[in-house]
């Protein structure tokens, strides 16, 4: 059995298996952020040896002998194993609030931020997100933001968004079985 792995960041990314009950980390392989974008990792048959396995998939940035940082885990179930993994998509939603009226400056009033990965991230050289945490970011000096405003990650990691509708939350970071998530 195979899974399919593919590396939406602008950055490679060194793949790891490991399990819980053993400390050892094997390295797979890299995914290239621009020639070599996707792979099929191979799934080792010991690991359907009994229904309740567990195995991770670590995604490390950086190189070796030690400059990694662990952009996130992916958790494998001897019960369910996806076909495709997508590495490092951008995730937005529209939630829009019962609560009535809202004076909306510009098109948004506020925008939620989350950082999914095991590093801080930055945008535009004065947004700053702490390590798997969220942010609300209300614009240039609390005034809101407009449809057309672009999100320019300083890390070069992440492509740029730019936001071309309302929305309440953006994810980065995210280690998805779903393409579009």
């Amino acid at each position: 059995m195979n899974i399919n792995i593919k590396n939406f960041l602008k950055v490679p990314v060194n793949v790891f298996l490991y399990s819980k009950e053993s400390s050892e980390m094997k390295h797979v392989s890299i995914l290239n952020s621009r020639e070599k974008r996707s792979m099929t990792f191979p799934i080792p048959k010991s690991f359907f040896s009994s229904p309740n396995n567990f195995m991770y998939i670590r995604f490390m940035i950086g190189s070796p002998p030690g400059d990694f940082i662990i952009f996130g885990d992916y958790c494998l179930s001897s019960k369910k194993i996806p076909e495709n993994l997508y590495i490092g998509k951008i995730r937005c939603e529209k939630i829009f609030s019962s609560s009535g009226y809202v004076p909306i400056i510009k098109d948004m009033p506020e925008i939620y931020l989350n950082n999914l990965t095991g590093f801080d991230l930055t945008f535009n050289n004065n947004i700053k997100i702490l390590k798997r945490s969220e942010l609300k970011y209300e614009g240039f000096d609390r005034t809101g933001i407009s449809n057309g405003f672009i999100l320019r990650n300083n890390q070069g990691i992440f492509d740029d968004y730019k936001i071309t509708n309302s929305l309440t939350k953006i994810f980065y970071g995210l280690i998805s079985d779903k393409e579009n998530c």
